[in-house]
């Protein structure tokens, strides 16, 4: 029990302190010699707190990819403050986006990632031109979704509801994702946020077309991020968003015949699952995880067996990344749970002085349409 209790009072230090984002663990900051080390490049794209472009580490020739934050703002502050403890604390897992290192200057905040082919908004356009109508092969459905789900569930395991889940937030390293071996990962924390077993949100966030029923009415739980994921493979097999805020009280995709005959029953019922309007009939992650058709069912029973014997379990994390296995025992939940209440109100220190509160300045991000990013 003391390893898990132990990495959840470590995560809740991390994301709960009033702290300045060059005082986490292993964190650079942005001195002359640091922004050197990285050249930078061409643009990819641009989201609502930062721009994504081309960097090349200059001590390895390596081909990498930074986010940029305006940190005099301080939206672009808070979500990059919140994005690098998010992955510091939670991140270690192959479907979520790895951070290799982190620093700021004077100005800017920077977040320097893997380089990925592009995000699956662009991936499924260009997979999708010049095939209007045709319906995508259920193992690159069944790949991308489940790597997809993986991240998720991972995050939901430690209490951490991502919020904006949508296709361009999924990372792709083969722009043709029907490729076998495709590798997608979940990107973009700056509007996850901590939230105890029994608990519920009610600050909007995110992107309106992902939006289940519960979020418009501003009472909602880990399960909106379930909804986003019934809209991302709506899209992905239609090429089409299945609802709007006018429809998605209403609208029954099904009856009205938009879900193409050609999916498979599998995917079908997913859809069914996950696109459930009732948050108290949408399946969980894990209830999602143990479908056989997504391909995580030995997953998250491996999952869940470390993490009930995590204190027995060995990772080669570095000691700069908390310990990831939850400890299930009344105790350390409640000792968690109290505290992921009290994160919620923290207030955060920014580098450039203001005080700000970390989550309400964020919360307001409400795009109903998809932002420009990679085109």
């Amino acid at each position: 029990m003391g390893s898990a209790s132990s990495s959840a009072s470590q995560a809740a230090a991390v994301l709960g302190s009033g702290f300045c984002v060059g005082n986490l663990p292993g964190n650079s900051i942005g001195s002359a010699s640091k922004r050197r080390k990285y050249q930078l490049g061409d643009l990819l794209g641009r989201g609502a707190q930062a721009k994504v472009r081309l960097c090349q580490d200059e001590t390895t020739g390596q081909e990498l990819a930074v986010k940029v934050f305006d940190r005099t703002k301080k939206k672009g502050a808070v979500a990059f403050q919140r994005e690098v403890s998010i992955w510091k604390a939670f991140g270690e897992s192959p479907h979520l986006m790895h951070i290799l290192d982190s620093f700021t200057d004077r100005y800017s905040a920077y977040i320097v990632m893997e380089k990925y082919a592009g995000h699956l908004q662009a991936a499924n356009k260009h997979v999708r031109a010049g095939r209007e109508g045709d319906v995508l092969p259920d193992a690159a459905l069944q790949s991308v979704i489940s790597q997809t789900l993986s991240g998720i569930l991972h995050l939901h395991n430690h209490n951490i509801v991502h919020r904006d889940v949508k296709a361009q937030n999924v990372l792709v390293d083969h722009m043709d994702f029907r490729k076998l071996g495709t590798k997608a990962v979940l990107s973009d924390f700056g509007l996850a946020t901590p939230l105890a077993a029994g608990e519920f949100l009610t600050k909007t966030a995110g992107t309106r077309k992902y939006w289940p029923p519960e979020l418009f009415d501003k009472k909602y739980t880990h399960v909106v991020d379930i909804f986003a994921l019934g809209v991302l493979l709506f899209l992905m097999a239609t090429g089409k968003y299945p609802f709007d805020e006018q429809t998605v009280r209403t609208r029954d995709v099904f009856a009205e015949g938009v879900v193409p005959v050609t999916l498979s029953e599998e995917v079908k019922q997913l859809l069914r699952r996950t696109l459930e309007r009732n948050p108290e009939k949408r399946p969980t992650a894990l209830d999602l995880a143990n479908t056989p058709w997504l391909l995580l069912q030995q997953e998250s029973r491996s999952s869940s067996k470390k993490e009930s014997n995590n204190a027995e379990v060995s990772t080669d994390i570095s000691s700069e990344t908390l310990d990831h296995e939850a400890d299930s025992t009344p105790d350390a939940v409640g000792e968690w749970n109290a505290r992921a209440r009290g994160i919620r109100d923290t207030q955060v220190r920014p580098c450039f002085g203001d005080t700000m509160e970390m989550h309400n300045d964020l919360e307001s991000d409400q795009s109903g349409d998809e932002p420009s990013d990679i085109p």
